[in-house]
């Protein structure tokens, strides 16, 4: 049986104070933002009876021998201990002072975690705590009234990686860390180890011409289907009269806030790293969770069947499948895909990051692939962190080992695809960087 404990710290950890149980019922409430997050912990505890734990490799956290010993903060710590604990404040004190600036990037792989002040436990969490399932106790030096809190972990030279302090129980950012990442449930501290390089395509560029936005209302004639916002990105420039090819984004309002996509857009368009083109941006609505998983295809019909050509017809956008692809972030990764394998007539090209794969879309896919050579062209981008989320939808695997698992089957069934794996985890901090990667896979221009 599935250890119930783990999951009540996945929840609690990952500040999902937006779920509440109703009337008693195994019916979990949820409000729109959340919903990533929350549909892959949900199928854990609703099949908790039927599956049992999986506990997948992790990446190493844990210093050598030798990297402790080369350790600034631990040679620190070191000394602190050897004094009397009356001395200890001031010293404390001073080495603060001397480091503003947390967590310590110590060299390519390694960095350290301090917190000084009152307090008895603190403890931090997020991506490197085994995709936010494993909080970790800070080890504590008391410095009479005060304490020095540590802990030194090891992680790849590239890695960009989320976390939060708990002190005292109460969950918080880490004060002395400038570096501030967007997230759906509260702002989280960012560790940026040395090779890590932010896409300077989010950048905002006043050399370039900045496309347009406008706003419509959705309403699908399935009353299921709930009415939500839908925002239309137009190239600077562009002819009117052009058929531009045109990406819907599931989970869009989200995606615009934490993105920087208008950004992306306008400066891969300005450069000719891309093809100018269209974009959707689709809200979720919260009533989306109780389509998920048995009837995401109402979604996906919704989408493909009225809203598709309310967007051709206002826009001009092309008509061919090839020059229309579709993406989204966790859940929203295997609606998009879902959508693709669904209806290849209508989209030829899908995207998914952090997927929650689960049984369904496994079938979905297989059900697609089943057409042998009477199946339309399909060509699938993928990417997954090796810090994601370490429990989800399949068989209680974590989003890493789930999504090895999918593009297995992909390979089986001869389905194009691109598949990377980052040192990242279930971020918007991390999918930000790659929208470049995915607007150039789909969009190319010819010889760019």
């Amino acid at each position: 049986m599935l250890d119930i404990g783990l999951i009540s710290a996945v929840i609690f950890s990952r500040r999902l104070d937006c779920l509440s149980m109703h009337k008693n019922r195994r019916k979990w409430i949820c409000f729109g933002p959340m919903l990533p997050f929350v549909l892959p912990i949900f199928l854990m505890v609703s099949s908790c009876q039927e599956k049992t734990k999986v506990v997948d490799a992790f990446p190493d956290t844990s210093p050598t021998a030798e990297q402790l010993a080369s350790s600034p903060l631990c040679q620190f710590v070191r000394t602190l201990g050897t004094l009397p604990e009356g001395e200890r404040d001031s010293v404390a004190r001073q080495f603060v002072r001397n480091h503003p600036a947390t967590p310590l990037v110590e060299s390519d792989r390694l960095a350290g975690f301090f917190w000084y002040g009152k307090a008895t436990n603190v403890s931090l969490n997020g991506d490197l705590q085994h995709g936010w399932t494993m909080p970790e106790p800070l080890e504590r030096i008391a410095c009479g009234e005060s304490s020095f809190f540590f802990r030194v972990y090891q992680a790849p030279p590239d890695a960009r990686l989320d976390y939060v302090l708990s002190v005292d129980g109460k969950e918080t950012t880490d004060p002395r860390n400038p570096r501030v990442s967007p997230s759906y449930f509260a702002p989280h501290s960012e560790l940026a180890m040395p090779q890590f390089k932010p896409s300077l395509a989010r950048q905002l560029r006043q050399d370039v011409e900045h496309g347009t936005m406008e706003a419509m209302l959705f309403n699908s004639t399935n009353a299921l289907v709930k009415p939500r916002t839908v925002k239309l990105y137009r190239p600077a420039g562009h002819d009117q009269a052009a058929k531009l090819p045109c990406l819907y984004v599931y989970d869009g309002i989200e995606a615009l806030e934490y993105m920087s996509y208008t950004n992306v857009l306008d400066n891969l368009v300005a450069d000719r790293r891309i093809k100018p083109l269209i974009v959707v941006f689709i809200e979720m609505a919260k009533e989306d969770m109780q389509l998920f998983p048995g009837r995401f295809n109402l979604l996906a019909e919704a989408v493909c069947g009225e809203l598709v050509p309310r967007i051709d017809g206002a826009s001009h956008s092309s008509a061919l499948p090839s020059d229309r692809a579709i993406t989204g972030i966790s859940v929203w990764g295997n609606l998009a895909l879902t959508t693709a394998f669904t209806h290849p007539g209508v989209f030829s090209q899908a995207a998914g990051q952090s997927t929650t794969i689960n049984e369904q879309l496994i079938e979905v896919a297989g059900r697609f692939a089943g057409r042998g050579r009477d199946r339309a062209p399909l060509k699938i981008y993928l990417d997954v962190g090796n810090y994601d989320l370490g429990q989800g939808a399949l068989n209680n695997h974590s989003f890493l080992r789930a999504n090895e698992l999918f593009v297995r089957e992909l390979d089986h069934w001869n389905i194009p695809y691109i598949y990377r794996v980052y040192n990242d985890g279930h971020q918007w901090a991390n999918w930000r960087e790659r929208t470049d990667a995915i607007l150039g896979y789909f969009f190319p221009i010819a010889g760019s």
